[in-house]
């Protein structure tokens, strides 16, 4: 469903981020070597607040309640600051062709489990691809990009995970970056219907985790508070709660950073905050990501509301043609992060990367051992 990005709770968004920092002034924030310490809490300056937490339909898209799902539930695997992908929830994976089409198996971890104390199992991995291809969700789910080239996922109640794609899908590392609780739902109805408060478990109306934090409280307008999972199955993080408050004017963000009563910021790139870079007390980190913003032609999808004019490609192409990118990067992006490119077609040229790494990836395994894959 997602591409899932956790490398530190202290910077889970890629982008620009705005770090306050213990350094005094004449100190560098970045040589200050500072032990991590265990508690605490860190506060994150949030820009917009989501309209629900369900991240896989329509309105989960929202990049804060995309957030939200980071530091509670895990998936496969997480994506690194290099670009590259560690194991998550699963232990061992491989790969082999078959026919058409190609088998992945997942070995899981034998540690992990959700933290009300039930284990993670095959029969998890199964429920989440039903859901997503579920006929009573096709309205609404975001994406069954890569699913539905499945034609089973099996293991029952074991850790071992079989999925079978109909056709070979490049992108298979990419899905199950989260893995839902199945037994929490009664079916993909009670699903789409969850979630619109909290991450939790229907069931029981407690918070579901399988990550490292779960999510607490969600104080509409004010803030969502994330507590340690007590029962983690992997190394303690080391804060014990994590706060997203909600601040939408900018110079509010900017007072806030500045007075400490934000510990970390990654706004909107906007000119105000360059004058932010002189400020000794805190850090601007600038990063690339696995995620990006963009512009969508709503075409009809869902209930809309659409512009019927949006289907004429003459349209679609003069506004993609009025947009000034490089004016757009020069005035807005580069005073907070120098040297930065202009991409005339993101999403074409990161599937075009995408695309060519995962063939080479695959070349170099094939050469090695024509049958199995194994990371």
């Amino acid at each position: 469903m997602r591409k899932r990005a956790l490398w530190l709770v202290g910077a889970m968004i890629a982008g620009v981020s705005l770090v306050a920092s213990g350094a005094t002034a004449g100190t560098s924030p970045s040589a200050a070597k500072v032990k991590p310490r265990v508690g605490g809490s860190v506060i994150f300056g949030a820009d917009q607040e989501p309209r629900h937490l369900n991240d896989f339909v329509e309105g989960g898209d929202h990049l804060w309640a995309a957030a939200a799902h980071y530091p509670t539930m895990s998936g496969v695997f997480i994506i690194t600051p290099k670009f590259t992908y560690t194991n998550d929830i699963a232990s061992k994976v491989s790969f082999k062709r078959k026919g058409k089409g190609m088998v992945v198996k997942y070995v899981i971890n034998k540690n992990a489990r959700w933290n009300d104390g039930r284990p993670i199992t095959a029969d998890d991995f199964r429920f989440t691809w039903q859901i997503i291809m579920s006929p009573a969700l096709k309205d609404v789910i975001l994406s069954t990009v890569g699913y539905e080239d499945m034609k089973n996922v099996s293991g029952g109640k074991g850790k071992n995970v079989t999925v079978t794609y109909k056709a070979i899908y490049a992108g298979w590392r990419d899905l199950f970056g989260e893995i839902l609780p199945k037994h929490c739902f009664s079916g993909a109805d009670q699903f789409g219907n969850s979630w619109k408060t909290a991450i939790d478990c229907p069931k029981t109306g407690k918070p579901i985790a399988s990550g490292p934090f779960q999510l607490t409280k969600w104080n509409k307008g004010s803030n969502m508070v994330f507590d340690r999972n007590t029962k983690y199955w992997k190394k303690r993080p080391l804060l014990n709660r994590v706060v997203f408050r909600f601040v939408e004017d900018t110079n509010t963000q900017i007072q806030q950073i500045r007075g400490g009563e934000l510990h970390i910021l990654n706004p909107q790139p906007q000119l105000t905050f360059a004058a932010l870079r002189s400020v000794k007390s805190l850090r601007i980190q600038n990063s690339r990501g696995p995620v990006w913003e963009k512009l969508d032609f709503n075409l009809g999808f869902g209930n809309g509301p659409y512009n019927p004019l949006l289907k004429k490609k003459f349209v679609r192409v003069a506004i993609a043609h009025a947009i000034n990118r490089e004016s757009i990067v020069k005035t807005l992006l580069r005073p907070l992060a120098p040297g930065l490119p202009v991409l005339q077609s993101g999403i074409l040229f990161l599937a075009i990367v995408f695309v060519l790494v995962n063939l080479l990836v695959d070349i170099s395994y094939a050469l090695l051992n024509p049958r199995v894959r194994i990371s």
